[in-house]
């Protein structure tokens, strides 16, 4: 999906140093604070907080800062150079609470140039794309057949915690077999079901390591997991680190 990044964490910037220029990558300007006026290519407007801009290979980006402006920068180069879930102008953000706890924890790493925080920024830059932009269309602007999986995809997130919920009553709730529903969500979202599933189950326990001071035999159930022990192996599998070291690195 990510082929390499670049990212900067800007506060209270009054003016921008270039205020039109174009990218070989994708940019995208994710606003924490403040407000800028933007025109990528057909699209314009005024981004403020919560918004992200994003502006496609190749084109020009004009911006002009309304008032100081607090944003993430973010230059991408992605495996696929046309991405159903960005366009230029202002992104629609499919989990903004996902979005938003994702780049919580990039700015916590924004000037550390280590090579494990370096492998946590790209994990969570992976992490907003699958899931803070992926599934962006609204169920009502889909066909039916998409909004069966968004929907699905919506439950497995909402019930990720739960130790009891797996795959197949995600496929009951859907009124599919278990095989019909991974071939579904499959094409509907590039990604198993089980996968998104542990996806969501480690984003919970990212959280949780970040934000409190639980043991992993707390956040292991709350993750959907048995014990700390499953539940550590595979949250290095996903993040390629262990839990206590994300933890540590979180704290810095």
């Amino acid at each position: 999906m990510l082929a390499s990044f670049q990212y900067v964490f800007w506060r209270g910037k009054r003016q921008f140093l270039l205020e039109a220029d174009t990218n070989a990558a994708w940019v995208l300007f994710a606003v924490e604070d403040g407000a800028f006026r933007f025109r990528v290519g057909s699209a314009e407007g005024v981004a403020e907080a919560g918004d992200v801009v994003a502006c496609p290979p190749g084109t020009l980006f004009h911006r002009h800062a309304l008032s100081p402006v607090t944003f993430h920068f973010l230059r991408l180069e992605l495996e696929d150079p046309s991405p159903a879930y960005l366009s230029e102008g202002k992104v629609r953000v499919a989990n903004r609470s996902r979005l938003a706890s994702d780049l919580v924890l990039l700015r916590r790493f924004a000037e550390d140039p280590s090579p494990e925080a370096e492998r946590l920024k790209r994990h969570l830059l992976e992490d907003m794309l699958a899931f803070g932009f992926h599934d962006a269309g609204r169920a009502s602007d889909m066909p039916a057949e998409d909004a069966t999986m968004s929907n699905a995809a919506a439950l497995i997130r909402d019930r990720a915690g739960e130790k009891a919920f797996g795959i197949r009553q995600a496929a009951e709730a859907a009124g599919l077999t278990p095989v019909q529903f991974s071939r579904k969500f499959q094409a509907a979202f590039r990604t198993t079901p089980v996968r998104y599933l542990t996806e969501c189950r480690i984003k919970l326990a990212k959280e949780l390591l970040a934000d409190t001071n639980l043991t992993l035999e707390e956040i292991a159930p709350r993750c959907g997991y048995e014990n700390a022990f499953y539940m550590s192996r595979v949250f290095k599998q996903v993040v390629s680190t262990s839990p206590s070291a994300y933890r540590k690195a979180c704290q810095v």
